[in-house]
């Protein structure tokens, strides 16, 4: 009865015993080793007791136990004094080799568990620690999306890009021009909407839609070259010691410091599939766009006289190519003379695409008094989305000159 009273106030004084957990390093680092220490006062350490087992969770993995047997000293901190450090204790320091996960975040490492007396004793339930990105690993992640994988030639996408910053980024420099070559043409988006989202331990996703847009000069499978970003990172934490003279005296001292250097981050390169146009069904007076388009023509009017002119007005507009737009083939106008036609172009983003807009202002003058008949005028082109070639008519138109 004496014995069993011994033991359990053997293990009702260790629950009380006063224990630390620490981690040695400054910084635990996704994938890297660092060192968990268990330090217990001799003072309060159980003599009939194991050596402390850790059990780890969440992909935590232990590699091996230090210092288990070799007594170390630590300065015990006292609230006595307005809290300075007035004592010296020993203490037994258990020492843990532990691999951290690939992960960030703050995560349980596990619990911390020995015998005493023959029975099973927790040190500690959990231990929280939080992982940081290393500083080895790029500060820039950048990725690249197109946003159609199948086109037509000369149909029109668009590529964004996604920057993903870490802590040890201190910000993005730009990025280089980029050469898509001979088989695209681009149209750069000079009214970027950027979208940011942040997360914890300064992290943010950048997310850039939209920023190019480009039209397939050919059929086959083409590849978008890969995209570089330039930003500023900040190198691993280096410990500088300095010396000082002073009255003969030498004084020493540490400081921190990190480098801001200047990196690169690269997009995986994009291969996308540009079909063919189709042969089948294509119209004799195909005009060479390929998209959405709208076309409409009109005459100012259609009753005047002899010295007077009348204006020939053509609206196309569409998303294909890029500032481009063919003129549709005009009919017989023998029955007039014309001035050089006044042409303007304008392009303008609308939701996800480029809308370009060509207007035509052409004034004719007939040649004599009479009824005259203008034939309709046509436009085709091939809209990718149906996967067929449309055409848009207009008129015809009577025309009277007295």
């Amino acid at each position: 009865m004496k014995r069993f009273l011994i033991l359990c106030l053997g293990s009702i004084a260790f629950a009380n015993a006063t224990h630390k957990i620490t981690i040695k390093e400054d910084r635990v680092e996704a994938g890297q080793i660092f060192h968990l220490q268990l330090q217990i006062p001799l003072k309060e350490l159980p003599q009939n007791r194991s050596t402390p087992r850790l059990k780890t969770r969440n992909d935590f993995k232990l590699l091996g136990l230090d210092s288990a047997k070799n007594p170390m000293t630590y300065e015990a901190l006292t609230t006595a004094h307005a809290g300075h450090r007035i004592t010296v204790d020993t203490a037994q320091i258990y020492t843990f080799q532990v691999k951290a996960p690939q992960k960030t975040g703050q995560f349980d490492l596990g619990s911390l568990s020995w015998k005493v007396n023959g029975k099973q004793s927790i040190i500690s339930d959990k231990y929280q620690v939080t992982i940081s990105r290393p500083y080895s690993a790029p500060a820039l992640e950048a990725s690249m999306t197109s946003s159609k994988q199948r086109v037509y030639e000369g149909e029109q996408f668009g590529i964004s890009f996604e920057l993903h910053s870490y802590e040890n980024c201190m910000g993005v420099l730009g990025s280089d021009s980029v050469d898509f070559g001979n088989n695209f043409t681009s149209y750069r988006n000079d009214n970027l909407k950027t979208e940011s989202k942040s997360f914890g331990n300064h992290e943010s996703l950048t997310t850039i839609p939209f920023a190019w847009w480009l039209i397939p000069n050919k059929s086959g499978t083409l590849e978008i070259p890969a995209y570089k970003f330039k930003y500023t990172s900040k190198s691993e934490p280096k410990t500088v010691k300095e010396e000082k003279q002073v009255n003969g005296h030498t004084y020493t001292s540490t400081r921190t410091t990190q480098e801001h250097v200047e990196k690169e981050a690269f997009t995986a390169p994009i291969f996308i599939t540009v079909l063919p146009l189709p042969t089948r069904s294509r119209p004799t007076d195909f005009s060479g766009m390929v998209g959405s388009y709208k076309f409409k023509v009109s005459f100012d009017r259609t009753k005047i006289k002899i010295g007077e002119s009348l204006t020939l007005i053509i609206n196309i507009s569409g998303d294909g190519a890029i500032g481009k737009i063919t003129n549709p083939k005009l009919p017989d106008l023998s029955d007039f003379r014309w001035e050089l036609p006044e042409i303007d172009i304008n392009e303008r983003i609308e939701d996800t695409k480029v809308i370009t807009t060509k207007d035509i202002k052409m004034a004719l003058y007939p040649r004599n008094a009479g009824t005259f008949k203008i034939p309709a005028i046509t436009y085709s082109w091939f809209n990718p989305s149906k996967k067929k070639y449309e055409k848009a008519s207009a008129g015809p138109w009577t025309i009277e000159v007295e």
